[in-house]
């Protein structure tokens, strides 16, 4: 396997993380502290999912992948809520759920690589 800083949707997920740790700084007034912990922490997995499975064997880093697509999910699900409650800025969290939806695609090509 190759560093995981080199791989492309992990630099994505990274990104990601990076601005939903800097949006929920500035919304957190209107946001309870469970939700930010939960969206920052999915976030975070995405990325933090693809580097642990990078250094295991192909079906494990597949299995690891899964993980990080279920964290993906679960971002997504976390921008929609605080979307529909007026929480988040709504470009910001179009633009993110864009993102989230391409790595992943990034994921899943991955994982058919491995296979």
């Amino acid at each position: 396997m190759t560093d995981h800083h080199k791989l492309k949707v992990w630099q994505s997920a990274q990104l990601i993380s990076e601005i939903i740790w800097r949006e929920t700084l500035s919304c957190t007034a209107g946001l309870s502290v469970h939700t930010v912990r939960q969206i920052r922490s999915s976030a975070e997995s995405i990325a933090a999912n693809i580097a642990e499975g990078n250094r295991r064997s192909p079906k494990e880093f597949r299995r690891y992948l899964s993980i990080a697509l279920g964290s993906a999910n679960e971002t997504d699900s976390h921008l929609v809520t605080l979307m529909n409650r007026g929480l988040f800025d709504i470009r910001i969290a179009l633009q993110l759920r864009d993102d989230l939806a391409t790595v992943q695609r990034m994921i899943l090509a991955l994982q058919k690589t491995l296979r």
